[in-house]
């Protein structure tokens, strides 16, 4: 299973200008921060973003000398951005860090005015059926979901998590009026070419799925964001 999280990227610039810049900006060697592309087409850039870390590691010996050593690492993680429409595209993140801001402050600089990366929001309830209806999917199993905003008696709202042996996605829609609750979060069991496979999703953007999947469940999760090419 691997991590993805996905953000929603703004700018005015043509895929193949943006893909343009990050060519220019190429980790080399005394570079702090830089992209390895590894394919690029009228739809989507697809690299590895490398960014060098230095660190100071401070700890005293037995003389109660100080001592201090410098670590160099590298920070490495594979990215997609993929064009949805004019002027929007979607960037997914690969097991990235937790802290992206050298990567996005990178695409900033590399892309120029305009460049905006911000939090997605995802239909839950859209990925569900989506994955219910797929071609050469079986047995599809929502076995835990959660949803926020529920609302009781008119003046209160609480947060449910809900796991089954059946559909847990059936049965809170059966045991509760969901309104304007929001769903957050849901694990799905299912099988797919004889095995049985897993996909977590969040309504914030994280996408959790096994790595050969993923060519598979990204053009659903790109249809659940609701962006259509205009184009």
């Amino acid at each position: 299973m691997i991590k993805t999280k996905w953000f929603e990227v703004s700018t005015q610039e043509r895929i193949n200008v943006i893909a343009d810049a990050l060519s220019t900006h190429r980790f080399r060697r005394g570079a702090s921060t830089g992209v390895e592309l590894i394919s690029v087409s009228d739809r989507q850039i697809e690299g590895k973003f490398i960014e060098e870390v230095h660190n100071t590691e401070i700890y005293v010996d037995p003389f109660g000398d100080e001592i201090r050593n410098e670590v160099r690492r590298f920070s490495i993680f594979a990215f997609v951005l993929f064009r949805v429409r004019k002027g929007h595209y979607l960037l997914r993140i690969t097991a990235g860090p937790r802290n992206l801001r050298s990567f996005v402050q990178f695409l900033s600089d590399a892309i120029g005015f305009g460049l905006a990366v911000s939090p997605i929001v995802v239909d839950v309830a859209a990925f569900l059926k989506m994955l219910k209806v797929a071609k050469g999917f079986q047995l599809v199993r929502v076995k835990k979901i959660r949803a926020g905003q529920i609302r009781f008696a008119g003046r209160s709202v609480a947060r449910v998590e809900i796991t089954s042996a059946a559909d847990a996605f059936d049965d809170l829609t059966q045991t509760i009026e969901l309104g304007e609750a929001v769903l957050e979060k849901a694990s799905v069991d299912f099988h797919l070419d004889g095995l049985v496979r897993n996909v977590e999703l969040t309504a914030t953007g994280s996408l959790t799925t096994d790595l050969s999947l993923l060519p598979v469940i990204t053009p659903m999760f790109i249809k659940c964001f609701g962006r259509d090419d205009e184009l």
